[in-house]
């Protein structure tokens, strides 16, 4: 099914544990990219809220996140985007998400949130 994920293959194997990696580059003097690949689940969100909270505490005016290579994201990895986002535009800065996976959009969109996030 799509967007779901469970711990074992087509043929009842176990599969790997998931590899989750993040990619910071300095777009502008102003602006970061956060690139994110892999699964966003309970067990990488508490990374994610870290490495979103190092790039906030940057001196830079806006925050990119691009999720073009998340298969898979719950909801402990929304609420660390919303909070992200939150503490963005009180800071008066702009948070913005790049190119969704079809996964993420799909997320995105049954929670609304794709109103709420400015979206690449």
């Amino acid at each position: 099914m799509d967007g779901t994920r469970t711990d074992f293959d087509h043929d009842d194997r176990p599969l790997p544990e998931a590899v989750v990696t993040f990619n910071r580059v300095r777009e502008s003097p102003t602006r970061c990219l956060l690139e994110v690949t892999g699964d966003l689940d309970i067990a990488i969100s508490a990374v994610l809220s870290r490495e979103l909270d190092e790039l906030l505490d940057l001196d830079v005016e806006g925050v990119v996140i691009d999720l073009s290579g998340v298969q898979f994201m719950d909801s402990s990895a929304l609420s660390a985007l919303v909070h992200a986002h939150e503490r963005a535009e009180l800071d008066g800065r702009r948070l913005e998400l790049r190119r969704p996976s079809p996964a993420c959009a799909k997320v995105l969109g049954i929670t609304g949130l794709d109103r709420i996030f400015s979206v690449e």
